[in-house]
């Protein structure tokens, strides 16, 4: 196992990257999730960062969590960051046995949010300047989108954009921001979950982003679970928090849908 920590900034991305054991295994690839953690661009969610990185390592898959900036910080700085996390992987994909078109972006809840607009945006050419990337660098080529801030029309969770950015923001940034807007051809293979009864982040906010995938020709693959709070993560009775004491074993169902669902699209069948 090789876990390192990459300063991008005043971001970190500690890596998880599974090593070749022995020979037997030749030039064994696997794809690499870059994970960030929700909570509102006001904290990171701990049961939402390395745990999440463990089960994909256990599913052989490589894994970053990304600890990007927050509140005060305004857009777009945690997308940079997130831009330059993608690009350092793709920078050592050759050494860590990643293949350079196997990225993808996992994102929780408001991470879910920067997650889903690098994966909406990553195309832009004002983001090159902005991030010291380029958009071969910066490309994710999978989303992973788990019960993510995404609308900031009438089914937005109002405190993660007032956090992203600031207090009233115009109505230009709000709509920049809003990610079903911004879905395009560009966009890469969705996997999308959420619970119809979270009371933090409406359902509607999947609904939205999963029809916008729709009309742009976009794959997708969408789960909504019929009972379960905000923030549920792995939804274990392993990661539990006295904020969510209940594990939810259908809904920790996920983790094995997202795993085949990224294996599928990758052709790791």
């Amino acid at each position: 196992m090789i876990n390192d920590v990459f300063r991008l900034g005043d971001a970190e991305l500690k890596v998880y990257v599974l090593e070749n054991p022995d020979d037997d295994y030749g030039d064994k690839k696997r794809p690499f999730v870059i994970i960030c953690p929700g909570g509102g661009y006001n904290f990171l969610a701990s049961r939402e960062g390395e745990c999440i990185a463990t089960m994909f390592n256990f599913h052989g898959i490589n894994a970053g969590v990304l600890y990007y900036s927050l509140n005060p910080n305004r857009f777009p700085k945690a997308l940079c960051e997130l831009s330059q996390a993608v690009a350092v992987v793709r920078s050592h994909s050759a050494q860590w046995h990643t293949p350079y078109d196997q990225i993808a972006v996992c994102g929780f809840s408001a991470g879910g949010h920067l997650a889903a607009s690098l994966a909406t945006m990553w195309h832009e050419a004002w983001l090159d300047d902005e991030s010291g990337t380029t958009k071969d660098q910066r490309q994710p080529n999978a989303l992973i989108s788990c019960y993510s801030v995404i609308t900031s029309g009438d089914f937005a969770n109002k405190g993660t954009f007032e956090s992203l950015l600031g207090p009233d923001p115009d109505n230009r940034l709000l709509e920049m921001n809003s990610v079903e807007r911004n879905v395009t051809e560009h966009t890469p293979p969705t996997f999308i979950w959420q619970t119809w009864t979270d009371k933090l982040v409406p359902v509607e906010n999947a609904l939205l982003f999963a029809e916008a995938l729709r009309r742009s020709g976009v794959g997708c693959e969408m789960h909504i679970y019929g009972d379960g709070e905000h923030g549920l993560g792995l939804a274990t009775s392993d990661y539990v928090c006295q904020k969510h004491p209940v594990p939810n074993p259908h809904v920790a169902r996920w983790s094995e849908d997202a795993v085949e669902w990224l294996n599928h699209i990758f052709g790791r069948d």
